[in-house]
């Protein structure tokens, strides 16, 4: 409880300091990752952010999401922070960057896998009204079991994502 209420005090800080006011900010969207040619893997993935809007250029929350690897026949699942600036509030056409860091835990179809580890994940976008297209880079760390090595393996694919921000 004084958590929150410890939150609310300096959220209320904030908006005096900078003369702001903060709104609700929500977020989705769809796409799919897809890996080196090499792998030749295309994974979907679905993503949704609820946060704030400082402005009309800035906002934070937290983002939960599911992308499902057919290769593994697994489903890993990030939540995270994002972080998004987008540029030129004036115009109807707007890009944006965005950056997402937290955690990824792995849903195996097997007791080969553990939990994973690091998820980091970069992009640039564009945004028109409220629909959103982006593309970027997406890093989700994990891990074998069934071997015993426990070996840490990074699963990186490049991204291309369509939704919408409210």
């Amino acid at each position: 409880m004084k958590r929150n209420i410890l939150a609310i005090i300096l959220l209320c800080l904030v908006n005096v300091a900078y003369g702001q006011v903060v709104e609700y900010h929500a977020e989705w969207d769809a796409g799919v990752n897809i890996s080196s040619p090499y792998d030749g893997l295309v994974s979907p993935t679905i993503n949704t952010i609820h946060g704030v809007r400082f402005s009309d250029k800035v906002s934070v929350g937290a983002g939960l999401g599911v992308t499902y690897n057919g290769y593994n026949e697994c489903a890993l699942i990030p939540l995270y922070v994002n972080a998004k600036y987008i540029f030129l509030p004036e115009k109807k056409v707007r890009p944006f960057v965005s950056a997402d860091i937290g955690y990824s835990a792995m849903l195996p179809k097997e007791d080969g896998y553990a939990f994973a580890g690091l998820y980091f994940s970069p992009s640039i976008g564009l945004k028109k009204g409220r629909f959103k297209f982006q593309i970027g880079y997406t890093a989700q760390q994990w891990r074998f079991t069934y071997n015993s090595s426990g070996s840490k393996y990074i699963s990186s694919a490049g991204h291309i994502r369509f939704g919408m921000m409210f």
